[in-house]
């Protein structure tokens, strides 16, 4: 697999991180803390609000807010860059059994475009390309699982 971004960003902003902080503890609202916090600096080809979206989304929140105490930022820059994926392999749903103890996914090999999004909060490029590569690797909204009775469910009443 080959991840290729292009160097000219179409879209920044940035996150003020005390304003994010006060907004979450006080409202618990992870949406509306992102979206009150966030101020749009550049924009290229993409409307604000999946801009918006796409940043509330498309990274890892959880480790975001995890290393709030650790970093003295006041200000976290989000840069949005096209990228391209080569040789990449994405799952989808497939079937699953009634009880939900097995699951087998479909395959796809595909080579596609995308948006990463590289943050400045966490200096280590990995963070940014994981919240990237998790968002790409299983299209779960894109299909439903197809459940999958055999004999013994109907048997066992299940």
């Amino acid at each position: 697999m080959e991840l290729v971004i292009n160097q000219n960003y179409f879209a920044k902003c940035e996150l003020d991180i005390s304003k994010f902080k006060s907004l979450l503890v006080k409202d618990f609202d992870l949406k509306k803390a992102i979206y009150q916090s966030t101020k749009i600096k550049e924009i290229k080809v993409i409307e604000k609000a999946t801009l918006l979206e796409a940043l509330w989304l498309g990274i890892n929140w959880g480790t975001i807010i995890d290393m709030f105490n650790d970093i003295n930022n006041k200000i976290m820059t989000i840069k949005f860059h096209d990228c391209m994926l080569f040789n990449f392999r994405r799952y989808y749903p497939g079937e699953r059994n009634v009880d939900g103890t097995s699951w087998k996914f479909e395959e796809e090999d595909l080579n596609t475009d995308g948006t990463i999004m590289i943050q400045s909060f966490l200096r280590n490029p990995n963070s940014s390309i994981e919240d990237f590569l998790s968002n790409q690797f299983f299209h779960y909204g894109k299909r439903d699982w197809k459940i999958v009775v055999t004999e013994g469910d109907i048997k066992d009443g299940n």
